[in-house]
């Protein structure tokens, strides 16, 4: 990603999974500061220029002016420092989260450390107990790492202040630990728990230890060479190695006992080669990210042309980048094979990382947030769904959920400008546990519930089709969903499996009755809500069908035991139900996984995608809608990548008379690279 108006400079710090980074053109040594600074947000591409600065805090949110001004980024509020910290302590070092400060003092002096009370709007200055350079604040600033010795290493690439002889004053205790002594170097940072490195040479060996405050030193196996940094949380350390003009960079996790490298390339590159000017971990250690500087020009002349690199550091977790309540746009016109003036696009749409029981919304940009879902997660779980979305604003379909969240898009078809389907900015017509849509109470009943669509005033008079997203709650007990038309007879087939204390959704394009009612039953007690994404009239080229199974590889079994084996592609014929179709809308299930993994539906003719359509648990059974691409022969592929049972159920097809245009699953978006 380019960084606006940079010449050489250095990454200063990066927020959770290096989405919020702070980049500078100077190194910020010897009091000049940060200059020509810029956050850039990895997610939505926006960089925001800042003024000059003196520090910033690890997770970006906050940072220290060269006027002695505290400023949180997110909010743009500010306060200056309290009067008794000298200005001329140019020197600043942040907590991670930017709560507490150190006015770094010259050898030989006292620093000074200021407290912020942000909701008060006020900050706190005293001196620290020791002369000494503070090199680190743990987050919430019960801890300060104190060098009582140091010295400037200017042969590295991004200079760096070394200490010997340090110091852990605990704020709470009100005590001082000494940490060094001879042949001990202490590296930069200190976790949440007071946790530093060290560096010991014994005159031959050198071994790389853990420091808690309470506890026995640990060494760190397997631990990489060079000069440690490690992460607020402690878990992860950054070793930075510099020789000959070479820099490498290899994070090593704690809990795993291993490291990996993460950046290697000369310090001064050659011309037209690429250089790793400097790097930091994100704050929680899951992402490396580096300025990368190619060297462009000829004979002695020289220019370089910046941009930073998003390096996932694989050896942590990675956790969720969108934040919560947070709207993100998504470009789906003119991309993945979608034409620049489609109006609608098919997508499958996949949330993972949540950090805690949530739901996911999509809707066209430009329209106000609906009161709908189309995913609902728990902690750490991985759902996807599919989303026939009208596009929006600029080309735009926007994504929101009330936890953090990951997000990925994969992109199945779309319709063209002028389209037969009425795409909707979703619609709430349903919600048994408030009475709206004029149901109240749980449904438990094989004569299901009736949805007159066309008295809700969602879809046309001609309507003979409706893309619905249906979310089934509050469950008593195992069971299933169905959706069909009403005035048919009730299928076979399902569209939720449901489980006591799950919320689950999932898409469904349904056909209607005469009277435009679509009907739904559940086997157990659950609460049910409807939201409306559009709808297809008469003679559109969609013919909906009475859910049809074509396919079970249960077999009539009643194990739990997958027959289909991982990898191993499952063809499933189309056009003994449904011929000429160029686009099937199908409901496929997976059941009795014997391992966490996914499942990709694509048509036969190409080759499998890097794309998902479901996600689960061992042991889970799950279900999602697929409108998928017909094969020249009239087949559709499905394959999972572990041993599971797999069900396929046709609810219509699209033809050439629809304008859809079906492509092979394409992955447009990802927030986790």
């Amino acid at each position: 990603m380019p960084v606006p108006g940079m010449g050489w400079g250095l990454v200063v710090a990066a927020g959770v999974n290096g989405r919020d980074v702070i980049v500078s053109g100077t190194s910020g040594l010897d009091g000049t500061g940060y200059q020509d600074a810029f956050r850039v947000d990895h997610v939505t591409g926006t960089s925001t220029a800042l003024p000059n600065l003196l520090a910033a805090s690890a997770d970006s949110s906050t940072v220290i002016t060269d006027a002695f001004r505290w400023v949180d980024l997110n909010t743009v509020t500010s306060m200056g420092l309290p009067d008794s910290v000298p200005r001329d302590y140019a020197s600043v070092v942040m907590s991670a989260d930017g709560a507490t400060v150190a006015a770094r003092a010259p050898l030989g002096q006292r620093s000074w450390i200021v407290d912020v009370h942000k909701a008060a709007g006020t900050a706190t200055a005293t001196l620290v107990p020791v002369t000494g350079v503070v090199q680190a604040i743990s987050r919430g600033g019960r801890f300060v790492l104190i060098g009582t010795a140091c010295h400037t290493d200017t042969d590295r690439t991004d200079p760096t202040v070394i200490c010997t002889g340090s110091v852990r004053w605990d704020r709470r205790l009100q005590t001082v630990s000494s940490l060094g002594g001879v042949g001990r170097t202490t590296g930069l940072g200190i976790g949440d728990g007071g946790e530093v490195v060290l560096i010991s040479f014994d005159g031959t060996t050198t071994t790389v230890v853990l420091n808690q405050p309470g506890r026995s030193e640990v060494v760190l196996d397997n631990a990489p060479h060079g000069f440690p940094v490690i992460t607020a949380d402690a878990r992860i350390v950054l070793f930075i190695q510099t020789s000959s003009g070479f820099t490498n960079y290899a994070a090593y996790d704690r809990v795993a006992a291993s490291g990996v490298n993460v950046g290697f390339r000369p310090s001064f590159p050659s011309l037209g080669a690429h250089s790793t000017l400097s790097g930091v971990l994100s704050t929680d250690g899951s992402t490396f990210v580096s300025i990368d500087a190619v060297r462009s020009g000829s004979g002695t002349s020289s220019q370089s042309s910046l941009s930073v690199l998003w390096t996932p550091v694989t050896v942590a977790p990675t956790t969720a980048r969108l934040r919560p309540e947070e709207i993100l746009a998504v470009h789906v016109g003119g991309v993945g094979g979608v034409a620049a003036d489609a109006s609608s696009v098919m997508l499958s749409v996949t949330v993972t990382d949540p950090g805690a029981e949530g739901f996911a919304t999509v809707w066209p940009c430009g329209q106000p947030r609906p009161l709908a879902s189309n995913i609902n997660v728990v902690a750490g779980q991985t759902r996807a769904n599919a989303v026939l979305a009208r596009i929006g604003t600029n080309g735009d379909i926007c994504v929101a959920s009330n936890v953090a969240i990951n997000v990925v898009v994969d992109v199945q078809g779309w319709f063209e400008a002028v389209s037969p389907y009425h795409a909707l900015t979703p619609a709430r017509v349903v919600d048994t546990r408030t009475g709206a849509g004029q149901t109240v109470g749980a449904i438990n009943t094989a004569g299901g519930l009736r949805i007159p669509l066309r008295a809700n005033n969602v879809v046309g008079v001609d309507a003979n089709a409706a893309m619905l997203n249906i979310t089934a709650t509050n469950t008593v007990a195992d069971g299933y969903v169905t959706v069909w038309p009403c005035g048919t007879p009730s299928p076979t087939a399902s569209n939720l499996n449901i489980s006591p204390g799950a919320t689950v959704a999932n898409a469904v394009l349904t056909g209607l009755d005469a009277a435009d009612e679509v009907c739904v039953s559940s086997n157990v007690a659950t609460d049910i809500i409807i939201d409306v994404q559009g709808w297809f009239p008469a003679r559109s080229g969609y013919r909906p069908t009475n859910p049809v199974r074509l396919v079970d590889t249960r077999g009539g079994e009643t194990d739990t035991v997958g027959n289909q084996p991982g990898e191993q592609t499952l063809v499933v014929p189309i056009a003994d139900v449904d011929s000429g179709a160029t686009a099937a809308m199908l409901n496929v299930t997976v059941t009795n996984p014997t391992d966490s993994g996914y499942a990709t539906v694509w048509p036969c003719d190409q080759s499998r995608p890097l794309a998902s359509n479901a996600n689960f648990r061992s042991g889970e059974t799950v279900a999602v809608a697929v409108l998928a691409r017909v094969s020249v022969d009239t087949t559709i592929c499905v394959a999972a990548n572990t041993r599971a049972d797999i069900i396929v159920d046709l609810n219509g097809s699209l033809t050439t008379a629809s304008t859809y245009h079906p492509v092979a699953p394409t992955r447009i978006f990802d927030t986790r690279s």
